[in-house]
């Protein structure tokens, strides 16, 4: 329930969803149905929302920043994401920087992963970034899969510093 209260102060949300080929179908599913149902039980009213996808690049879903709730936003994230599919290396360096410089404010962002990256890289990144904005972003991450508990250490000291949440299997 916190999480979908950083959710609620925020009109515009970001997903950004891991695609690279670690996320197994398995965990790739989990990390798709905890996105949604974070956002869709998430007090939400005229909020917005736009998806990201990373392997080693970025990808940006075509429909642009939507207004939520919506059953079909919901349903084009789902077929993006399924026409997307996963494959290449993880960073998600080139996907946040991109979210990051978006001028909406205040912007929360919800990073789906399996957390096989370098934390530390993404987090030096994430710093220089949030300082070029006039409200820094609220960054949280689900984390999907059986991740290791200095794993979870890490992204939870990345979300706690980004005034975020870490949700993962406990």
């Amino acid at each position: 329930m916190r999480f979908a209260l950083v959710l609620a102060v925020a009109p515009a949300i970001a997903i950004v969803f891991d695609q690279s080929a670690s996320m197994t179908s398995e965990k790739w599913n989990e990390g798709l149905n905890q996105a949604l149902s974070l956002v869709v039980e998430a007090p939400l009213e005229d909020a917005w929302l736009k998806v990201w996808g990373f392997d080693e690049g970025a990808r940006v879903w075509p429909y642009g920043w939507a207004r939520l709730p919506s059953k079909e936003v919901r349903d084009n994230v789902v077929k993006w994401l399924e026409e997307t599919g996963t494959g290449g290396s993880t960073d998600p360096r080139p996907a946040i920087s991109k979210v990051l410089r978006e001028d909406k404010h205040p912007l929360a962002v919800v990073v789906v992963t399996d957390g096989m990256f370098d934390v530390a890289a993404l987090h030096s990144r994430v710093e220089v970034l949030q300082s070029q904005r006039r409200h820094r972003a609220k960054i949280s991450v689900v984390l999907v899969g059986d991740a290791t508990e200095q794993d979870k250490v890490t992204l939870r000291k990345f979300t706690d510093r980004n005034e975020g949440w870490l949700i993962s299997r406990d």
